[in-house]
């Protein structure tokens, strides 16, 4: 003869004791009780460090607004930037990249302040970049051409192996 399996867990497993819940129900209550004590204990304390009440605090005024003076050199100097002739330093740039079309220029960043353009490219070769550098120093509205650095992108996924490259040009004002 089978015995009868009793598989029913919401009727036999979860009978609490009402001593079991009273004795849950206090130790929550001790536990927030705990909590709500230490709490003010903690800020007791940092209002006697400070001095002062925690919740009055005014927070610290900014810096005041630069001065007229301030923002008109900034917006002068703005305006000279824009009323450089980029379109000869742009020609040159675009002159010397029809003459090395294996060159891919990825950022053309101007210096006002230094009068110099940093360009950073890629190249399938180190020939190309110094045919590159020839070709800009040859350029009538550029100065000197420099190579910053170069290194070879030996990332796996790119099957290219470009070589990346900066380069500082000077332009003639």
């Amino acid at each position: 003869m089978r015995q009868h399996l009793d598989i029913d867990f919401a009727t036999s497993c979860q009978k609490y004791s009402p001593s079991g819940m009273m004795l849950f129900f206090i130790l929550m209550l001790l536990l927030l009780g705990s909590t709500i004590y230490y709490d003010r204990a903690l800020k007791a304390e940092i209002d006697g460090r400070s001095g002062t009440d925690v919740a009055n605090i005014t927070p610290k005024r900014h810096d005041p607004l630069p001065s007229l003076e301030h923002s008109l050199q900034l917006a002068h100097e703005t305006e000279n930037s824009l009323n450089l002739q980029w379109e000869s330093q742009f020609g040159a740039l675009e002159q010397a990249q029809v003459e090395n079309p294996e060159i891919r220029l990825l950022s053309i960043q101007p210096n006002l302040s230094r009068s110099e353009i940093a360009l950073t490219g890629e190249s399938p070769n180190f020939n190309s970049i110094v045919k590159y550098i020839d070709s800009l120093r040859n350029q009538p509205a550029l100065g000197d051409a420099v190579l910053v650095n170069q290194r070879k992108d030996t990332v796996e996924t790119d099957k290219s192996d470009a070589i990346e490259f900066t380069i500082s040009v000077g332009w003639k004002k």
